[in-house]
């Protein structure tokens, strides 16, 4: 008989949980989110399903756990109002043992609750990071037609164009779109100001790496533009856009990881890709201290007579430059030199180069990853080269920027064998300045907020799970309680609880980013829950035996 009743609830539960979760499901998927898309995207039908295919299941991650209150509830509240409860109290059937549909319910949403918040969400975000990227066209479509245009080469460039075709071209790598714009005008910026405008019979954008880090790149044909710093009129066959990394739509960040990840991460955080960019930067950062000070010294390299030589020679086996000055002055900040009465000698595959200036100065071209840069020599102030093969000519130029070369290796080498652990060391007897001790302690800092913002999203994923459980139950307490009123009243009463609990794991999991509250923050996210585990145990205890 007890199985026979618990099969009755269990199948009544299940029938308004099941139709439940599909209203709230298409609620918020359909409603919230993909018919906005529709009117702002115009999108086709394979790309509407596409994008339902990833919405909806997060809708349904949200929809589960209302619905399984919302059920326990109701079904409760029904059977208590039509006195089921006290005519199996009074056949002997222990009142309790008919909870077990509700903990069945509620395992089965907090389990999937669990497993959406650690897997299928993480997973489904990326899906529409792809989906954006796999489709880089229709934004470019959509964004030439916005009021910002289409921005290129690091918003340098603002372009308009009528029309926009993709262009199929054989042996294109599968990871590559091309896109032809036509009825073209753009915009050259500098500074925010208008340097040069004009229009382009056409431009063409190749897309690259699509499945990696997609980048871009553009080619202006049959270009009619003015160049208002000159006040002039130029006529162009063609003119290249640098090529840029796309930024990620989707950054990124701890709560976009599986638990895995996140377990992995929290153990080794400088895998995180957001600190090996600041680790590539911190190296990038000794290197060139170190670069710098080599060339002081040297520059200071004693002559034969036991004076400065007031030279130095550097470059990467395709340029060579010898450069001789009369003094060297380094900054005291970053020690970048700054050279008077120069003369440098370039030596390149196209022959010999002697420039002449009253200053000049080594900087470096800043680059990502384990390439640190290469160095370049800045001449100015009265500038005057010639070249070997005519050395009577002397050409003058206001500035000039002489050919990048890669730094020594004598140099990057024992860069690229530090390790993280010991780079990020304060005890490694690592000889650096104050921009790299300071690059460095906000590095540390950095490591050690990502560790605590890991563990906060942890315990907060665990915690929402959790709560799922001891919620549905007292919902269905509740739903015994409040016999004979509405049946909403029983779910409504349910979501004060509900809003206490969720209240500290927010409240907690901001805690847990901050050093000195990261214990507090971990008690408050599980504090929520347990005072509803004992307000169950009570319930259950005392007021239905009652």
């Amino acid at each position: 008989m007890l199985w026979t009743l618990q099969w009755y609830i269990f199948r009544e539960l299940g029938k308004t949980f099941v139709l439940t979760a599909i209203a709230l499901t298409a609620i918020l998927g359909m409603g919230g989110g993909v018919l906005n898309m529709i009117k702002v995207e115009q999108m086709t039908a394979g790309q509407l399903l596409r994008i339902m295919s990833i919405v909806l299941p997060l809708a349904g991650t949200l929809a589960l756990p209302i619905a399984a209150l919302f059920g326990a509830a109701v079904t409760y509240g029904r059977l208590s109002a039509a006195n089921e409860f006290v005519a199996c109290r009074s056949s002997g059937i222990n009142i309790h043992l008919l909870f077990a549909p509700t903990v069945v319910i509620s395992l089965v949403s907090a389990l999937f609750t669990f497993l959406a918040f650690n897997y299928l969400i993480p997973g489904r975000v990326r899906n529409l990071d792809e989906f954006i990227r796999s489709d880089l066209s229709r934004i470019v479509l959509h964004q030439l037609h916005a009021p910002g245009r289409l921005p290129l080469a690091k918003d340098k460039y603002r372009i308009y164009g009528e029309e926009a075709r993709e262009l199929e071209e054989p042996g294109l790598p599968a990871d590559t779109k091309l896109l032809l714009l036509r009825k073209v005008a753009f915009v050259e910026m500098d500074s925010g100001n208008w340097a040069r405008y004009g229009t382009a019979e056409a431009v063409r954008i190749r897309f690259d790496r699509l499945d990696t880090e997609p980048t871009v790149q553009a080619e202006l044909l049959g270009i009619s533009l003015f160049d208002r710093e000159n006040n002039r009129s130029l006529e162009l066959e063609r003119d290249q856009v640098s090529r840029e990394r796309i930024p990620r739509r989707f950054p990124l960040k701890t709560k976009w990881l599986t638990l895995g990840e996140l377990i992995h991460y929290c153990s080794q955080p400088e895998e995180l890709p957001e600190l090996r960019g600041q680790l590539a930067a911190l190296r990038g950062v000794l290197a060139r201290e170190r670069f710098y000070r080599w060339l002081a010294a040297d520059f200071a390299e004693p002559d034969a007579a036991g004076q400065p030589d007031c030279r130095l020679s550097f470059g990467d086996g395709q340029f060579e430059y010898t450069l001789e000055a009369q003094e060297l002055t380094p900054d005291l900040h970053d020690y970048k030199p700054t050279f008077t009465q120069v003369r440098l000698v370039e030596r390149g595959p196209a022959g010999t180069r002697t420039a002449v200036a009253g200053a000049g100065t080594v900087d470096l071209v800043r680059t990502d990853g384990d390439d640190f840069g290469k160095a370049f020599v800045h001449l100015f102030d009265g500038v005057t080269i010639t070249r070997s093969e005519d050395p009577q000519t002397q050409i003058p130029r206001i500035r000039e920027r002489f050919r990048a070369v890669a730094l020594p290796d004598s140099i990057v080498g024992p860069i690229r064998e530090l390790g993280d652990a010991e780079l990020l060391d304060p005890a490694a007897e690592i000889v650096a300045g104050k921009a790299f001790q300071k690059k460095r302690a906000d590095i540390v800092e950095d490591r050690a907020e990502f560790v605590r913002e890991i563990i906060g999203v942890i315990h907060s994923r665990l915690a929402f799970s959790v709560s799922v459980f001891v919620l549905v139950i007292l919902a269905a307490a509740l739903g015994i309680i409040v016999r004979g009123a509405h049946v909403l009243t029983a779910f409504g009463i349910s979501f004060v609880p509900s809003l206490v609990v969720i209240v500290t794991i927010i409240m907690g999991r901001q805690l847990t980013e901050n050093s000195a509250t990261m214990a507090l923050g971990v008690g408050i996210i599980w504090g929520g829950i347990a005072l509803v585990g004992v307000l169950d145990a009570w319930t259950l205890a005392r007021v239905l035996r009652r």
